[in-house]
């Protein structure tokens, strides 16, 4: 009797712990990507031009992105500076639905020829699928970032 309740017990404890694992199905690097659009690398100067950076979910699921950041960030900067993100203590949840993505767009425009670097990364962002709770430190942490871009401001007589 007690074999048969033991197995009873084992095998529901099997059919739960499935079903949980199917109702949140842990998102890997490959879940989502980075993309940069980029409709001119060479500008004139007054010339206005709009960069996007999107996050795109690729897979069926919607996801909670926990982050200490905005998620998605777009900068562009002259050559050899560096942009330093101010690290605030507030969690920030932002939704992504199945196949979507978080977008960060930036118009561009300078009277100033010479190089510029165009580069876009996350910041890093935990990922759990809809209210589903998980233990403290088991949701999967991710980050990503696209090589900088070099966009060239020319002057208006070239």
């Amino acid at each position: 009797m007690k074999k048969a309740a033991l197995a009873f017990l084992l095998l529901c404890l099997a059919a739960f712990s499935s079903s949980s694992n199917d109702s949140y199905p842990v998102p890997d690097l490959y879940s989502f990507s980075l993309e940069l659009t980029v409709p001119k690398t060479t500008i004139r100067v007054g010339e206005k031009v709009t960069f996007t950076a999107a996050l795109k979910n690729l897979t069926g699921k919607e996801y909670t992105l926990i982050s200490l950041q905005q998620v998605v960030w777009l900068h562009i900067l002259p050559e050899g500076c560096e942009y330093m993100p101010i690290v605030v203590s507030t969690a920030y949840p932002t939704t992504i639905e199945p196949g979507g993505s978080i977008t960060e767009t930036r118009d561009f425009q300078t009277t100033i020829p010479g190089t510029y670097i165009l580069s876009s990364y996350t910041s890093e962002f935990g990922v759990k699928e809809g209210s589903i709770s998980v233990p403290p430190g088991t949701i999967p942490m991710f980050r990503y970032s696209c090589e900088g871009i070099p966009i060239t401001v020319v002057a208006e007589d070239e």
